[in-house]
């Protein structure tokens, strides 16, 4: 796709065959930069107040209510998107 000129402005879905969770994001990348961050599993409805108000009073915060939705978000496949194949 790199050197073909007909695949020009078209999108790609390039995704493998392992679906992850965000809990096994976080195993993959403390285990790569070897350092465990403790990881509180907390619902939507009490995490992104708390992120907003850290992010008011704070001027470098590492996450931040828009974050805290994306999060929530699940990634759909679409089966008409070009791939690897």
């Amino acid at each position: 796709m790199l050197q073909d000129d007909s695949t020009a402005q078209q999108t790609y879905e390039l995704y493998g065959p392992t679906e992850y969770s965000m809990h096994d994001i976080y195993d993959i990348t403390a285990k790569e930069v070897l350092k465990r961050r403790p990881l509180i599993n907390m619902p939507k409805v009490l995490r992104k107040p708390m992120t907003a108000a850290l992010a008011r009073f704070l001027w470098f915060t590492q996450t931040n209510p828009d974050a805290v939705e994306r999060e929530f978000i699940d990634q759909k496949i679409d089966p008409t998107a070009k791939t690897f194949q």
